[in-house]
Order: structure tokens, then C-alpha cells, then sequence
């Protein structure tokens, strides 16, 4: 249940960063706050990783209290952690487009 909880956390913790890091002069926040796509990249990444650490907290905990953390924690973390850290050069390569493009023709 945390790794579904914190698999949804990263856009919600993004645009708490998008609305703390925005310039005093920028008015009212919206839900494009970052137009620049390599600094969009950088802010998700950071709460991406920032979501992690809950993960870490839990293994910790679990490793405290039992002796050994849970292997829910360390597989499912391991690969939210490698799909965080490989999205960005992952995202603009031709295999992805034509993946995104199947999906989108199931649903045409």
C-alpha cells in the first residue's frame, strides 16, 4: 500500500516545489508553472526522489524493528527508483514514441 501511495505522491510533491520555488512576480500558480522542459525534468526528479525517501524510512524502519527490510520495499522501490532515475533518457528516444503510439492506437 505505500509504494501505490508513494507512486502517486511525485506529481502532487512537484508542483508543491513548482508553487515554493516560483518567483515572487509569477501571480497566481497554474498547472504549468515550469515551461522550460529540461527544468520540468529536474523538478519531477527531485520530488520523484523525495517521494523515495519514504521508501527509505519504511526499510529502515523494517529493518529496525525485524532485522531485514521487507522484499515488497526493496523490489518495488529498486524499481520505482530505476524508473525515476530513467525517464528523462528514456522519454525522447524512438523506441518510446513508438511505444506511446501503440498504446494510443489501442485506444483509438
Amino acid at each position: 500500500m505505500l509504494l501505490a501511495t508513494a507512486n502517486l505522491l511525485p506529481p502532487a510533491v512537484a508542483r508543491l516545489f513548482g508553487v515554493v520555488l516560483a518567483p515572487p512576480n509569477a501571480g497566481r500558480p497554474g498547472f504549468a508553472l515550469v515551461a522550460d522542459a529540461n527544468r520540468a525534468f529536474t523538478v519531477t526528479l527531485a520530488a520523484a526522489l523525495v517521494v523515495d525517501l519514504l521508501i527509505v524510512v519504511a526499510i529502515a524502519y523494517d529493518w529496525r524493528t525485524r532485522g531485514r527490510p521487507h522484499r515488497a520495499y526493496v523490489i518495488g522501490g529498486g524499481c520505482m527508483l530505476l524508473v525515476h532515475l530513467l525517464r528523462k533518457p528514456v522519454a525522447h528516444t524512438d523506441l518510446w514514441r513508438w511505444i506511446t503510439d501503440a498504446l494510443l492506437a489501442l485506444a483509438r
